[in-house]
């Protein structure tokens, strides 16, 4: 903040001048002297007209009456630099009875804070450590673990929304960032481990076939329904279980209308149905009646024109 005085007389030179005051120190600073002894003071103006981004007057102009002062504010905005360091920029003072435009320099340096912190975050079925908001020196490096829970995997880590590189598929990873100047995110991702065929391996893990390795697990019918495990994953049937088998259950007939039923479960993609008239033709004769059936669990429904006599049914998964 300053004050601007008009007509301060300077008995050196017999001159008026125009001076801004320093209200702590008390000192003065000269902006221009005004005419030649003689002049009468009326007035005065300033006026801001844009410059620095990050410095600006309130009031962009304002009229000094003869004899009196105008205080103005020079207001400085760190929020508007996008870097830390010194910022420089010119206050440039205009008047009627000013000889020459008097320049008054202006410097702001925004420091770098002591802290920055990272938030983060892992998603299902993994950790990072740490984890939450990490606080980290200014320019300084953390390290974060990032872990994959049982039958899972690395999928991804993005640091501010950006991949590492070199993360995939292992169980366990290190990410070091270096040179922290600013507050950021971490989030790891995590993937499902899956056998060659591609069964899950936790799902092979929820119906106990963990005996083997993943590929013998997925190729083994402990239920003996003649359905290996990956099979019985694609269906969504239990590979434990006889009973559970994709198979039509049953077929009711009005004479007009066959109603056909089978084993429905919420994992299978979807359901084709096939019909044929005669199993000794080529083939087996199907043909395709209705495709892409969504699955109704426990069991599917389905009502078809019969086809004629005798009539077979099956069902198929959707891949």
């Amino acid at each position: 903040m300053g004050l601007l005085y008009l007509a301060a007389y300077n008995g050196a030179t017999s001159q008026a001048q125009l001076r801004l005051a320093d209200l702590t120190t008390g000192n003065t600073t000269n902006l221009g002297s005004i005419g030649d002894g003689s002049a009468e003071i009326d007035g005065f103006t300033v006026a801001t007209t844009g410059g620095a981004v990050w410095v600006r007057l309130p009031t962009n102009a304002g009229a000094i009456p003869p004899g009196g002062v105008l205080p103005f504010a020079v207001i400085f905005d760190a929020g508007m630099v996008t870097s830390f360091g010194t910022n420089t920029a010119c206050l440039v003072l205009r008047g009627t009875y000013v000889n020459t435009d008097p320049i008054i320099p202006l410097t702001m340096i925004v420091a770098p804070p002591d802290f920055v912190t990272i938030a983060a975050s892992a998603l299902s079925h993994g950790a990072i450590s740490p984890s939450g908001d990490v606080v980290v020196a200014f320019g300084g490096t953390t390290n974060f673990v990032v872990t994959a829970g049982q039958y899972y995997h690395v999928e991804s880590v993005l640091t501010n929304g950006s991949a590492v590189a070199g993360v995939h598929g292992g169980t366990v990873t290190n990410v070091l960032w270096q040179n922290i100047v600013n507050p950021g995110s971490i989030v790891a991702g995590f993937g499902a481990s899956v056998a060659p065929g591609g069964t899950p391996e936790w799902w092979l893990a929820l119906y106990g076939l963990t005996n083997g390795t993943p590929a013998q697990n997925e190729l083994s019918d402990s239920d003996h329904d003649g359905l290996c495990a990956w099979q019985e994953y694609i269906v969504g049937t239990d590979p434990t279980n006889q009973a559970s088998a994709l198979q039509v259950r049953s077929v009711v007939s009005d004479g007009a209308t066959d109603t056909v039923r089978w084993l429905s479960s919420g994992l299978a993609p979807g359901y084709n149905l096939f019909y044929s008239t005669n199993l000794g033709n080529a083939g087996g004769g199907w043909l395709g009646y209705s495709n892409n059936i969504l699955p109704t669990p426990p069991t599917n429904t389905l009502d078809v024109p019969r086809p004629g006599r005798p009539a077979f049914y099956k069902v198929t998964v959707t891949n």
